[in-house]
Parts: C-alpha cells; sequence; structure tokens
C-alpha cells in the first residue's frame, strides 16, 4: 500500500525555518482522534482536500485562550461514502507537537488530533501540519 502525505503550513504568512536542535529527553507523544468542539479560542484555515483523495478534507486550527495557553489541533473530515485509515503529525514553533495515532474513520465522520497545550504561548502560532491517508 502506498502512503501518500500532504503538508500544509497552519500559518498564513511566511514558511516554518527549520533548524537543528538538540535532543529532547522527551519523546514526541502519540494521541488518539478526538471529537471537535471549536469555540472562540480557536482560529482555523479552510479546510484543504487531501492530494490522495478529495472526499477527505483536514485543516489546522490554532487554540490561544485569554492566559495564553495554546495547542494546534488537526480536524479532519472524511465526506466520502467509504472507511479511510489515517495518521498525521504536528509539529509547532512552540512546542505543542505531536503524532496523530493510525486510525479509523468512517464515512462522514470528523475527528481531531490535538496537541498538547503550551503555557505563555507568543503569537505567532505556526504548525507544520500532515495527512496522512493510508
Amino acid at each position: 500500500m502506498r502512503l501518500k502525505a500532504l503538508a500544509i503550513a497552519g500559518a498564513a504568512a511566511g514558511a516554518l525555518a527549520l533548524t537543528a536542535s538538540p535532543a529532547s529527553a522527551n519523546p514526541i507523544p502519540t494521541v488518539n482522534w478526538k471529537p471537535v468542539n471549536t469555540t472562540p479560542d480557536w482560529s482555523c484555515s479552510a479546510y484543504q482536500p487531501h492530494s490522495a483523495n478529495s472526499g477527505v478534507k483536514f485543516k489546522t486550527c490554532h487554540v490561544l485562550n485569554r492566559f495564553g495557553d495554546g495547542q494546534t489541533v488537526l480536524v479532519v473530515q472524511n465526506s466520502t461514502a467509504a472507511k479511510v485509515y489515517i495518521s498525521g503529525t504536528i509539529r509547532s514553533n512552540y512546542g505543542s507537537n505531536v503524532d496523530c495515532e493510525y486510525s479509523a474513520m468512517g464515512a462522514g465522520g470528523t475527528a481531531g488530533c490535538y496537541a498538547p497545550t503550551v503555557r505563555d504561548v507568543s503569537p505567532p502560532m505556526i504548525s507544520d501540519v500532515r495527512l496522512f491517508l493510508h
């Protein structure tokens, strides 16, 4: 089976410059997909169709509350009539990083992969989000 991926930048302006950093004692966590309930704290891009299946759409959401706590959420919508298998990654410029568990997503489903909440986030919030279809 071929693995196909499409990546979008989570911020409208500029590209994220990648730099080398020392190895961390904390590995990047892997999390399961959860239901999505947005609030006014959420700022999301428009849904983008996946290059391998245009019926599977995804978007990047940045959540920043009034206390300065922030996180990135990868939101996926399966508008096809068939089950699809997904996984993903989120990497941000403020340490809200996560791998999204390999999972089946039912026809018509919507789910989110929530990166960890980070305290005292200073905008701009920039995330590299990747959705993989298997």
